[in-house]
């Protein structure tokens, strides 16, 4: 299943929301010729998406919706702003006539474990709205992306001298992924249509721990990092927001099989592979030294 410039037709895409993956499509959607692809319009963050005549005017008359919505933890109505977000982008996509919706979903951490984590907790709440919209809607389910390593909450870091990765998983493999494949199914997802309308794409490069996340990133940064096993508790205790909502999504991460599957990823990047952890690593090497640096 390429994914050539050559094979897409010219749409208009709205990207709707903020993180990671939307931040890969809009490189990718850059990337591709103006022949064949019109400038993406976002919007971008949970106040732009409150407004539902902004919202019907930026996709009056676009082809695709792409939604990665924001849930800020430091926000205690964010659950409740992310709810009109979809109310909103649901109208507005029915209005403007959207022949395509892929948006991110997930289980609820707060319904199935009773913590919340707020971006995962507000993806599931929305869910049913939007299969309950009539709209062609393809999902996805995410891993923890690769690039998560490049963000001040999992980056490595200097402590008293050593280059430490705290990520809250013991011994247990958790699922990762490129965004930039995740980006490039997007992209496949809209150029196959009808077939993939309904569908749910649990996605995933393969499961790795913490100690062969640490192994690649010792031989490819050529600097010895060591894991700093840390636990979801001791994550939460730091008392922010951020810190407290990111524990929480890993406790789920670790306590809740989500069935990812390398395999889906494969079907949707065909003909190649999904990209994996070293091979990201040696391409990110600079990048993945300056988040280390960082103070």
């Amino acid at each position: 299943m390429s994914s050539t410039a050559e094979q897409k037709q010219r749409q208009r895409i709205v990207l709707a929301g903020s993180g990671l993956l939307t931040d890969a499509l809009l490189a990718k959607l850059a990337a591709l010729p103006d022949d064949f692809q019109q400038p993406a319009t976002r919007l971008p963050d949970a106040d732009s998406l409150q407004d539902p005549t902004a919202v019907s005017a930026a996709l009056a008359g676009a082809d695709a919706l792409f939604v990665e919505l924001p849930a800020e933890p430091a926000d205690p109505d964010c659950l409740t702003r992310s709810q009109t977000a979809a109310v909103n982008l649901i109208a507005g996509a029915r209005d403007g006539g959207v022949s395509h919706v892929i948006c991110c979903t997930a289980a609820s951490p707060l319904r199935i474990l009773g913590v919340s984590a707020r971006r995962m907790d507000a993806w599931a709440q929305a869910e049913p709205l939007w299969r309950d919209s009539g709209l062609p809607v393809t999902y996805l389910v995410l891993p923890v992306l690769y690039q998560a390593l490049l963000q001040d909450c999992l980056r490595p870091r200097r402590i008293g001298g050593h280059a430490c990765l705290a990520i809250p998983c013991g011994g247990e493999p958790i699922d990762m992924m490129d965004a930039d494949d995740i980006a490039e199914i997007v992209l496949n997802c809209l150029q196959l249509g009808n077939g993939c309308y309904g569908r749910c794409l649990p996605l995933s490069a393969g499961k790795i721990t913490v100690q062969q996340l640490v192994e690649i990133l010792s031989r490819e940064l050529g600097v010895h990092v060591i894991d700093q096993k840390i636990t979801c508790e001791q994550l939460r205790s730091r008392g922010d927001a951020a810190s407290i909502d990111l524990g929480n999504a890993f406790e789920f991460v670790l306590r809740v099989d989500q069935q990812l599957k390398r395999s889906v990823a494969e079907r949707y990047l065909e003909p190649r592979r999904p990209v994996d952890f070293a091979d990201w690593c040696a391409r990110n090497r600079e990048q993945l030294l300056a988040a280390l640096e960082r103070p």
